[in-house]
């Protein structure tokens, strides 16, 4: 189960992770529930760990979301660029988001 918020939760009914990175326009942005929702989908149909999948999709959509906050002013920029980071993320990328950010939602 994934559950969106401030910090999003995703539990496979024993363990939870918490997702600390965030975008405030993700949740001014109609449509990005439903973007998540794909995105996981798409990620379920490549594994059959479905916990990687969730975490990862959910982590790429805040990443988007964040990365998409440095290189915007308003909800209209933001949303080009939430789409252009959507589209140029790769695992490379992401894992570069995810050391260069961690500290700063961690401590």
């Amino acid at each position: 189960m994934v559950l969106t918020g401030e910090t999003d939760l995703i539990t496979d009914g024993q363990v939870i992770y918490e997702n600390h990175f965030s975008a405030e326009m993700l949740t001014m942005n109609v449509g990005s529930g439903d973007m998540l929702s794909s995105i996981i989908a798409a990620f379920l149909g490549t594994t059959t760990n479905t916990w990687d999948a969730c975490i990862v999709a959910t982590v790429l959509v805040s990443a988007a979301g964040v990365l998409a906050n440095r290189y915007s002013v308003g909800l209209g920029s933001w949303q080009v660029q939430f789409f252009d980071q959507l589209s140029i993320m790769d695992t490379k990328a992401l894992l570069e988001f995810f050391d260069e950010s961690e500290e700063d939602y961690l401590d």
